[in-house]
């Protein structure tokens, strides 16, 4: 079995990085390529350095717990779990009756995982995600035309590759997408 991660340009000059795993290498290759002719989708070298390989923890919990209700408590807990960044995550329900917890996610070194995880939950936080992902760097803003050609191109990657593990990508979600949840 190969692991392998190849690098794609999408529709709006977006950055995919898709992860597999498969027996031959050419297999998921042709694969890929039939569904990137469709898609408007370019195989381009060199979109790695685009990516970053870290640490994602995710963990909240509810306004009467202690620890993590602004930002300022998640970056202290932040040094305290030896995590490298943390941000907001928002959380909208749809309703302005319902209170979802806060949420925050943690970035690390990708082999700092684990011990990240056990840190916040020894805290008293609720982990409900903490896995290895490719960050980018910087974000591209699309259109809507052109996010929607992406998404569409990351549902047939993962639809019609078998053998694709994960995609990644640079999209922006713009502030109104975050909105409606």
């Amino acid at each position: 079995m190969f692991s392998l991660f190849l690098l794609h340009r999408g529709p709006g000059r977006s950055a995919i990085l898709v992860e597999a795993v498969a027996p031959n290498r050419q297999m998921v290759y042709s694969r890929i390529n039939q569904v990137l002719k469709k898609n408007l989708g370019a195989v381009e070298p060199g979109l790695a350095k685009l990516f970053r390989r870290a640490g994602v923890v995710c963990a909240h919990q509810t306004a009467e717990e202690a620890g993590l209700q602004d930002l300022d408590a998640a970056e202290e807990t932040a040094i305290e779990v030896d995590a490298e960044e943390v941000e907001e995550i928002p959380n909208f329900s749809g309703s302005s009756t319902t209170k979802l917890p806060t949420s925050f996610m943690f970035t690390c070194d990708p082999n700092h995982v684990v011990r990240v995880k056990g840190a916040l939950e020894s805290k008293g936080h609720t982990v409900p995600t903490a896995e290895i992902k490719y960050l980018p760097y910087h974000y591209v803003a699309l259109g809507k035309k052109a996010r929607d050609a992406n998404f569409s191109l990351i549902d047939q990657l993962m639809e019609k590759v078998e053998f694709a593990v994960g995609v990644h990508h640079n999209i922006a979600q713009p502030e109104e997408d975050i909105r409606e949840g």
